[in-house]
């Protein structure tokens, strides 16, 4: 489908299509109190669709499952996938940053204090399969066994029950009270990566992400998208999700 396709798609069928994977943290959450998509995927999802004078549809998907969704056109949209060199084969990502991360590692409360020595070893280490995270452990820590885990909270349930030594996942997320994020001896955090998520669209489709790229660079000037995380880190809050889940 060429870009001009997509962009009067949407706007020829007033609709536009934004994977979504609702999970229990401020990103992409289902609001208890409302039923509707909250958090900042809901948030900028339906702004995008205002600007655009369309309704928004949030097609649900597994993640490993939104690339491809997106190269055959099933949604126009993705909201938030960090910028692999691998993912840019397929798709195109916007300039604009919507989210920025740390990556740290979740351990069992005993191996805490290890820090990266303690990562070196022949160690079983979990990360989503396809995320940035995958790709550390494969070159950085060769005597890993890498784990793949469809989400986050598998990967947490196999630090628990001791199936992985570690998940690889981005600081923020809520930490199991079995666990905590791995340090060195002196109490500094280890942080291993430092990378940040962008809006994506298909291949070709250069008039839609001018216009991405328009509405992330106004809404960051204007302080919209700041607003908007920090809106969704409080009813996320309220929600009492962050309890609940990794």
């Amino acid at each position: 489908m060429s870009d001009h396709c997509v962009l009067e798609e949407i706007l020829r069928r007033g609709e536009l299509r934004v994977a979504a994977r609702w999970d229990l943290t401020f990103e992409q959450f289902i609001n208890p109190d409302t039923g509707e998509p909250d958090g900042v995927v809901g948030r900028v999802g339906r702004l995008m669709a205002e600007e655009l004078g369309v309704q928004v549809e949030f097609v649900v998907l597994e993640w490993d499952d939104q690339l491809d969704a997106l190269v055959d056109g099933r949604v126009h949209l993705l909201m938030k996938h960090t910028n692999l060199p691998s993912r840019a084969l397929s798709v195109m990502f916007s300039d604009g940053v919507l989210l920025e991360y740390e990556g740290v590692v979740l351990v069992r409360r005993e191996s805490a204090g290890g820090g990266v020595a303690w990562l070196r070893g022949a160690r079983r280490l979990a990360a989503v399969a396809g995320a940035l995270q995958e790709d550390i452990i494969r070159q950085r820590f060769p005597k890993a066994r890498y784990v793949p885990v469809p989400d986050n909270d598998e990967g947490a349930t196999r630090v628990i029950d001791g199936s992985a030594d570690g998940l690889l996942v981005d600081a923020g997320l809520h930490v199991p009270e079995a666990c905590e994020y791995l340090t060195e001896p002196n109490g500094d955090l280890v942080v291993l990566s430092r990378d940040a998520s962008h809006p994506a669209v298909a291949n070709g489709q250069y008039r839609f992400l001018r216009w991405v790229d328009n509405f992330m660079d106004y809404h960051k000037r204007l302080g919209t998208l700041d607003e908007i995380i920090s809106a969704a880190k409080a009813a996320h809050a309220r929600s009492g999700l962050s309890g609940q889940g990794t």
